[in-house]
């Protein structure tokens, strides 16, 4: 993996855009699977029942877990949801769905005009969102002895862990969430500082 973190929207928004009497109403929202972004997609065409098109593309996941699918709806062939597509994909953004609903206006806009057009709604519309990076992380769950716990938490706080959770017995049990990059690092710190006392159980990956 080439980093350790991905893009996505905050949240949903909306775009409109008139190119010679048709319209094109841009949408487009936060996805965190195939099934998420397929209720945004049916509650749109629920909504604009008597649109002419819903075009649309997502993009989901990351690395070899990415999963990206688009539609033209009815429209030729290469002239809607490619362009959308190409679109989040020029902005790295993940884990979204832009759909762009067409009311046709009467004029044919031809092949260029089409992927121009829908192109066009897709910026427009990402243009009204907020970007925000989600970092890749990975939670560390171990045990060490009282001794070691100040040495253990500095090195938490040096290599900006986040503490899910603590258990106080005979020894120390914690489990503790790092971006994926800190991760190996401060096991083998962790390890070295404590003369191999501390114990990992298990490695958790998520975002």
């Amino acid at each position: 993996m080439n980093k350790d973190f991905y893009q996505t929207i905050a949240g949903a928004a909306e775009s409109a855009l008139k190119i010679k009497g048709s319209r094109f109403l841009g949408f487009a929202a936060p996805a965190a699977g195939r099934e998420e972004a397929e209720a945004t997609l049916a509650a749109l065409r629920k909504r604009f029942f008597d649109a002419t098109h819903h075009c649309y593309a997502w993009r989901l996941g990351s690395g070899t877990g990415e999963n990206s699918r688009f539609s033209d709806d009815g429209e030729p062939s290469g002239t809607a949801g490619k362009p959308i597509l190409q679109v989040i994909n020029g902005r790295d953004l993940t884990n979204l769905i832009l759909v762009v609903v067409r009311y046709f206006g009467g004029t044919k806009l031809g092949t260029g005009g089409l992927v121009r057009a829908y192109s066009d709604a897709a910026v427009l519309t990402l243009d009204q969102t907020v970007i925000r990076q989600v970092w890749w992380t990975r939670s560390l769950e171990f045990q060490l002895g009282y001794d070691h716990l100040s040495t253990v938490m500095k090195l938490i706080d040096r290599h900006e862990g986040v503490i899910e959770g603590t258990e106080y017995g005979v020894e120390v049990r914690m489990k503790v969430a790092f971006r994926l990059r800190e991760a190996e690092p401060f096991s083998a710190a962790a390890r070295d500082m404590t003369h191999g006392q501390i114990v990992f159980y298990s490695v958790e990956g998520k975002s």
